[in-house]
């Protein structure tokens, strides 16, 4: 593995970490903030559900602009503008909140689908392991900045809730993404080889269109654990549950980091993981977990429903980054930004969707996600050998008109 790669692969996912602690750290007190500028609740509301339904649909422009300029071009752009719009938020009243949301939506629309753009260019057809193991620390890297940013958001705004803005750490993003940029430019960019054909654009699809069982569950997961905290402590105090907010994500987080550092070390062992097969298993692992929290009774039990956390988030950590490398595989390098811009843009808005669809019945949901979910798991193990062999691995025969799936 050459010195870019390695600096690749330490840089995008710090990227990414910054980026995300910055956008929750302000979405946990941005309500606060609305509120304390004077701002109606249903106005302020509105401006939430417009910014997250804006942070769903922007990446397909950063997937399209990625194909004219390169992923690369997308990560200080985003920065920029994202930086701008927390500025904004920080100094303007509330008449300037609407154009900070679109700003930072813009920002992120850019500076996401260049991310997994650069991880696809740099991680091509013969590293697809490797390139698992980047997306799992992606993703890892991801749910670490969530986590921590509620903590650091917390603490700064004892002081005021501009002070989240302003100390955003998108702003350090920004320096290290020109700095990442300057040395890939530097470097020379000679990415590994694509997929061969384009088939391996309809395994992609075929893969975040499985996925959406997850989706599914991801929009009601935290309504039964609320129902679980309330009855088994609350929210303060001596017995206070609040931990059961932590299960996920810090289930999440070692199993990104143990999986990523046991697919290098396959890797360099010369062993080919089947990724696949894996990928069905953890549709089987989520599946367990939502049964168990289907089963926790209603009021659910507390020990229950963490336990089916658990399983849940163990199996989330196994699906999405490893479906998620996969889709990453095009055989154009000119579209690893947009395939990465289509994996966010379907994650956002089946998951708005579906958390409509189920506010009132959060049990209906998680059904129905589990069910898909054992489908996934047993279509996947049926098919992944023949998915590997005629989608990603195919090899154009050799009478084929020049040219053709390039």
């Amino acid at each position: 593995m050459n010195a870019r790669r390695a600096a690749v692969l330490a840089a995008l996912p710090l990227l990414f970490l910054l980026e995300r602690a910055a956008y929750y750290g302000m979405r946990s007190v941005l309500m606060m903030h609305l509120n304390g500028t004077g701002m109606a609740m249903a106005e302020a509301r509105s401006v939430m559900s417009t910014g997250a339904f804006l942070v769903a649909v922007t990446p397909l422009l950063g997937g399209i602009l990625g194909i004219f300029t390169g992923p690369r071009a997308l990560i200080p752009a985003g920065a920029v503008v994202a930086a701008v719009g927390y500025l904004v938020l920080g100094a303007g009243g509330p008449g300037s909140v609407g154009v900070a949301m679109v700003l930072i939506a813009l920002g992120g629309g850019l500076f996401k689908p260049g991310v997994l753009g650069v991880a696809g260019q740099e991680m091509g057809r013969d590293l697809d392991t490797p390139r698992a193991a980047l997306c799992l620390l992606l993703y890892g890297a991801i749910n670490f900045g969530a986590f921590v940013s509620g903590v650091g958001a917390s603490a700064a705004a004892r002081d005021s809730y501009t002070t989240v803005f302003f100390t955003s750490q998108h702003l350090v993003a920004l320096v290290v993404a020109a700095g990442l940029l300057a040395v890939l430019q530097w470097a020379g960019t000679r990415p590994e080889p694509a997929a061969r054909t384009l088939r391996a654009e309809l395994g992609g699809g075929i893969l975040i269109a499985a996925v959406t069982p997850l989706l599914i569950a991801f929009s009601v997961l935290s309504a039964i654990e609320f129902e679980a905290m309330e009855t088994g402590g609350g929210f303060s105090g001596p017995t206070s549950a609040a931990w059961l907010f932590s299960v996920n994500p810090v289930v999440v987080m070692a199993m990104c980091g143990i999986g990523a550092t046991a697919l290098f070390v396959l890797w360099y062992s010369k062993i080919r993981v089947p990724l696949l097969y894996v990928v069905a298993g953890g549709f089987g692992v989520f599946a367990l977990g939502a049964a168990v929290m289907l089963l926790a009774g209603q009021p659910p039990s507390l020990p229950a429903v963490a336990l089916g956390s658990a399983f849940t988030a163990a199996g989330e950590a196994i699906v999405m980054p490893l479906a998620m490398s996969r889709v990453l595989g095009v055989s154009n390098h000119r579209w690893t930004a947009l395939a990465g811009s289509l994996w966010l843009m379907s994650s956002g808005l089946v998951g708005a969707v579906a958390g409509f669809a189920f506010t009132d019945a959060p049990r209906a949901g998680l059904g129905l996600s589990l069910l898909g979910c054992l489908a996934a798991c047993a279509s996947l193990a049926a098919l992944a050998r023949l998915m590997n062999r005629e989608l990603f691995d195919f090899t154009p025969s050799p009478f084929a008109r020049p040219g053709a799936g390039s």
